[in-house]
């Protein structure tokens, strides 16, 4: 220890040197703190594992790295946050704040809301009419009526004439065929069925025959129209159940001859009293108000005489081509079909009331003759009166031939039943007006956005159909790595919407998010600097003023740790380390060192000064003596805390690594800047004029009569502390571990609240988000097939997210597939789907799936998010899963672990790829794994790494690890403690049992050295007990008042772990206090005891030497 010795003399012959020198050195530092960062991230924590560099590549493959904001909005001056009054006050918000150019979009009800309002009314939220947007919230929110539906509200009543006779026979005809009583639709996914259900189907049941006479053609029709329509594409349908000749007698413009030769044949064939149904949409043009018929190709009636029902089944997809159900591309687009009217009618000749339908005219015979008459003035003229007498315009009958001739949606032949003037009513339902029912014709993409937009509002809609709130997430134009921009985004962001509160009246606004909580994790961490610092200031000022009186003697130690805690920050800044929630702790830590390493100085300096020594003597005699001990106590404390480097957690690793720094910043100024000063200011003073009046030092009376009592009540203390050991020792078994992110924020912070709140009143609203990564040749059936599989698993799984429909909250590119295929029948050939799996055929369909879905404008986005193409290959996709854990608390390390079991074993084969289940959840229980692994090898490698270093440094293994003792058993008590009082090892408080062996053994290696230098130069055991618990106690009491009250000031820090790790530390500076003053020396006088008799000596042989300054009676002078 000659560099001590060596230190002592400079700064006896150069101390302004030492300051200067010092000083240079803390502006150097001092010039780089205002560079340091506040920050604390998830990422910070997160371990350098597997799962976390998948996390990571899925990131940067789908650009995961945005932040979002979570809008909570809520109804105020309205019923529900659907009225329309909240709804457009909604839409007025997410314009303000799509305008800000930190925001690159968002997602809430209107993302589902807009499309319905486009397809039905082809116009935008803003601009649609509130009666449309109560319409559209309706059609979205609520699954529509499915099965056979009702048209009319009652049964239309038999009437009792249906058909009128010749006026030779006045009286009518009942024919219950031909009396309509009700009318109902039923759909799949490709037909309509439109049924009339009359009074009796007796007529028909041998053969299809018109049941009037002297009628050939007749009909059932039900008349409706498409609400849905622009006004400017105002159309009229009918659909028609017609019975009609099977053949024409003759058809005008087929030829004489050709006639003559269908008419024979027609009669050998027996064709002439024989009839066909065929099904017909009439339809009436936009501004037109004749009907006109068209044959539906695939128009289907049959009659069943059981139910006396008549079915017309039709494909959706050819009534598409009339405005009935709209197909674009992939898209189908809403009907509702309403405004119903029913009826019977038959045809007969105009003249002499003939059965009609016999004879037929080409159709382009008769519109290419309709064209030449109209091109003649006076034949034009007569023929438009003599069709102006049944009601028919020529030329609505003009326009419409050219529009159907266009499409190829006209018959080869017409009879004159095309004019439906011509027909007469035989029954009409109802008999005045209308039915208003509507029949919705939703399209299947309804149904996805359905199940989303409920996620977006709050779940007693189900019940009560008013939801108090809904839910916007705004997406930042921001990656996450830009954490100063992104806590400057956020707060705009958050003022924006402030401001913006208060101009609506039906809503009001309030915001959380992960960004949002960062910030005002970082901002809780500034907080609490302002708070620790200066309390932690106020108070060990306070003690050491108590315990010293002189100004001078408070005053270095406070200089001491404020130019520590610069050199340290200055480091942090130096390096490109952020200060982050963990590095806070520091602080304390560093200034109880720096406090601790002062007052054993002083205190020593004080005794000799009161000894009568000069100040060079004193100052020399304090860094030789009291040097050993404080280098011992560096030393041992720095190895201990680089024993965090074997963490695997980086926040751990670095808080271990700026320990050991800050520790060794105060070893320095401790032994150079404080020593310089304090002789500085006294080396001029005589030492009579410095030493204190006669008076005993009362902290050192004290600390003589607990010496005593300890000697004298051995066993006790001995027996105590094993009882308290057996007890914590069985409470550390059941200690838990917990991480979150939460924790960090006082639990009454407004943005944790909100989360909570979210939690409850949108249950299906999830984002927390785990992954299935799968990397490789992705554009394969066997990858589709392994997805499948998988979402098949997912289906029993315990903590994946539902939608409201009871489906698994997952997606994955075969969901989009799925998706896109029932959208578009066509894309079923176009992949060459199997309509069993549901799966392109081969692999070579399954890339142009992914090209033709990338390309595609309505799917492209939604795709990106899931697959990855890297030039012409697609190299890897993603199974996104929405997990919902429920109510968080300290400890789910056991659903962490349930729910990687089930996604582990949902993993299926995927082909030629490899594959990882990751997701902050998932990366949250590898932390907590490794915080409890860590914590362990951690405690094992500081505890044998400090006992070595003793066992070498006082150079026998025995007393080393009899140093160790106050350590361990302090930590299996304040282990324990924490187990009583309810903490669980977070990643603050998973740090303590190491804290507690590189703080412990400080006090351990004071009263060690203590004891070892007394007893070496008396020889006496009890006396060297005495002397070590009375002058090194009391120099280590005040250290540890100062310790543990600083510690006990995060207590009223704002964030809960520092408040633990506060309360805990300052919990085991005191086990550490009582073990080293009231168990160590007991131990170390059994050792010395037993060693003297078995080899003559305690430390060294020889006959004792007796130390300048140990006196019999242990009285001290103090100053007063």
């Amino acid at each position: 220890m000659s560099m001590l010795d060596k230190l002592g003399r400079i700064i006896e012959k150069k101390p302004w040197l030492v300051v200067g020198i010092i000083l240079i050195i803390t502006i150097g530092f001092s010039l780089f703190i205002p560079s340091l960062k506040f920050n604390t991230n998830f990422e910070d924590f997160a371990p350098d594992s597997e799962e976390v560099k998948a996390n990571e590549r899925i990131a940067d493959y789908f650009d995961m790295s945005s932040q979002s904001i979570i809008l909570y909005i809520q109804k105020e001056q309205a019923d529900s946050i659907i009225d329309i009054q909240a709804i457009r006050d909604q839409y007025k918000l997410e314009k303000e704040l799509i305008a800000m150019p930190e925001i690159r979009g968002m997602v809430s009800i209107f993302t589902f809301l807009d499309p319905v309002c486009q397809m039905e009314f082809n116009s935008t939220v803003e601009n649609c009419s509130d009666e449309q947007l109560t319409t559209a919230l309706n059609d979205l929110l609520n699954e529509p009526a499915s099965g056979n539906m009702t048209i009319f509200p009652t049964d239309d009543p038999n009437e009792p004439i249906d058909y009128q006779r010749s006026f030779l026979r006045s009286s009518g005809k009942a024919v219950d065929s031909a009396d309509i009583k009700n009318c109902y639709i039923v759909k799949d996914n490709k037909t309509l069925t439109f049924s009339f259900e009359v009074y009796s189907l007796s007529d028909f049941s041998s053969k299809i025959k018109p049941p009037f006479s002297k009628v050939s053609t007749m009909e059932w029709y039900l008349e409706f129209k498409n609400s849905l329509l622009p006004v400017e594409y105002d159309i009229g349908y009918q659909i028609a159940a017609r019975i009609e000749p099977a053949v024409p007698r003759w058809e005008i413009g087929n030829g004489i001859l050709s006639n003559i030769k269908q008419f024979i044949q027609t009669i050998r064939n027996h064709g002439l009293t024989t009839y066909k149904t065929t099904a017909y949409l009439w339809l009436r043009p936009p501004g037109q108000e004749m009907f006109f018929p068209l044959p539906l190709k695939t128009g289907n009636v049959t009659f069943d005489a059981q139910s006396n029902l008549i079915h017309v089944i039709v494909s959706r997809k050819e009534l598409s081509g009339y405005g009935i159900a709209l197909q674009f591309g992939s898209f189908e687009l809403p009907t509702k079909l309403t405004n119903f009217s029913a009826g019977v009618r038959y045809f007969q000749s105009p003249v002499l009331h003939r059965p009609g339908g016999r004879i037929a005219i080409n159709t382009s015979y008769l519109f290419e003759h309709l064209q030449r008459l109209q091109s003649r003035p006076i034949l034009g003229k007569l023929l438009s009166r003599t069709l102006q007498r049944f009601d028919i315009n020529l030329d609505d009958l003009s326009g419409f031939s050219e529009d159907m001739n266009q499409n190829e949606f006209l018959s080869s032949t017409y009879t004159l039943a095309a004019f439906q003037t011509l027909w007469v009513q035989a029954d009409r339902a109802p008999d005045n007006g209308v039915s208003s029912t509507i029949y919705p014709l939703i399209p299947q993409l309804f149904t996805e956005l359905r199940v989303n937009a409920l996620s977006f509002i709050s779940t007693e809609y189900a019940q009560t159909k008013t939801p108090h709130a809904s839910l916007c997430i705004v997406q930042l134009n921001l990656q996450s790595g830009d954490s100063e921009e992104l806590a400057n985004v956020n707060r705009d962001i958050i003022d924006k919407i402030n401001t913006l509160d208060t101009t609506f009246t039906s809503i009001s606004i309030k915001a959380t998010g992960e960004g949002i909580v960062s910030t005002e994790i970082s901002d809780v961490a500034m907080d609490a600097m302002m708070i620790i610092g200066p309390a932690i200031f106020i108070i060990i000022l306070s003690i050491l003023f108590l315990a010293f009186r002189k100004p001078s003697y408070f005053l270095l130690p406070i200089i001491v740790f404020v130019f520590s805690c610069i050199w340290l920050f200055g480091t942090m800044a130096l390096l490109g380390v952020s200060f982050n929630i963990i590095a806070v702790a520091l602080l304390p830590l560093n200034i109880g060192l720096g406090v601790e390493y002062s007052v054993n100085l002083l205190f020593n300096y004080r005794t000799e000064i009161n000894r009568g020594r000069t100040p060079a003597e004193a100052i020399r005699l304090s860094v030789k003596e009291v040097g050993i001990a404080i280098f011992l106590a560096w030393f041992t404390t720095f190895v201990a805390f680089l024993s965090f480097l074997s963490a695997t957690l980086p926040p751990i690793r670095d808080f271990g690594v700026f320990l050991a720094i800050g520790i060794t910043y105060t070893f320095i100024i401790t032994l150079t800047l404080l020593v310089a000063l304090r002789y500085i200011i006294d080396r001029k003073k005589p030492a009579m004029q410095m030493a204190s009046k006669s008076q005993i030092s009362t902290i050192t009376v004290v600390m003589s009569r607990v010496a005593r009592a300890l000697l004298h009540h051995e066993k006790k203390v001995f027996l105590i502390t094993i009882l308290i050991c057996l007890i914590m020792g069985t409470a550390v078994s059941q200690l838990k571990s917990g991480f979150s992110m939460n924790q960090f924020i006082p639990q009454d912070n407004p943005a944790l609240q909100l989360f909570s709140q979210i939690g409850k009143d949108f249950p299906f609203s999830s984002q927390d988000q785990e992954y299935i990564l799968i990397e490789g040749k992705v554009a394969s059936v066997q990858t589709l097939q392994g997805l499948q599989s998988t979402h098949e698993k997912m289906d029993d799984d315990r903590y994946v997210a539902r939608r409201p429909d009871g489906s698994t909250k997952t997606e994955s590119i075969y969901t989009i597939i799925q998706q896109v295929v029932a959208n578009n029948n066509s894309l079923v050939e176009l992949f060459h789907v199997d309509q069993t799996t549901g799966l392109p055929g081969s692999d070579a369909d399954v890339k142009c799936a992914y090209d033709y879905l990338l390309g595609s404008s309505e799917y492209e986005m939604q795709v990106s998010q899931l697959l990855h193409k890297q030039g012409d290959e697609y190299t890897a996709t993603i199974l996104r899963v929405y997990v919902d854990l429920g109510s968080s608390s300290d400890d789910m390390t056991q659903q962490f672990e349930q729910l990687k079991q089930e996604l582990n074993d949902d993993l299926s084969d995927y082909g030629e790829t490899t594959s990882i289940i990751t997701g902050q959840l998932l990366i949250t229980l590898s932390i907590l794994k490794n915080m409890t692994e860590s914590q362990i090898l951690s405690t094992v490698i500081c505890f044998v790494l400090a006992a070595i270093m003793l066992s070498l440094i006082y150079r026998n293994p025995v007393l080393g690890l009899i140093a160790m003792i106050p350590v361990t058993v302090s930590i299996v008590w304040v282990l324990g403690t924490m187990y009583f009082i309810g903490y669980t090892l977070n990643i603050l408080t998973i740090t303590v049992t190491c804290i507690t062996i590189g703080v412990g053994i400080d006090y351990a290696c004071y009263i060690t050295e203590r004891f070892r230098l007394v007893v070496d130069q008396t020889g006496d055991v009890t006396k060297a007990v005495i002397e070590t618990v009375s002058r090194t106690g009391s120099a280590v009491l005040i250290a540890a008042l100062s310790s543990i009250f600083g510690f006990g000031v995060l207590a009223f820090a704002p964030i809960p772990p520092e408040q633990q790790f506060g309360i805990i530390t300052a919990i085991t500076l005191v086990y550490a206090f009582i073990t080293s003053i009231l168990v160590l020396p007991l131990v170390l006088a059994r050792w010395a005891n037993w060693r003297k008799k078995r080899k003559g000596y305690i430390i060294r042989p020889g006959p004792p030497k007796q130390l300048d300054g140990i006196k019999t009676d242990f009285e001290y002078k103090g100053e007063q």
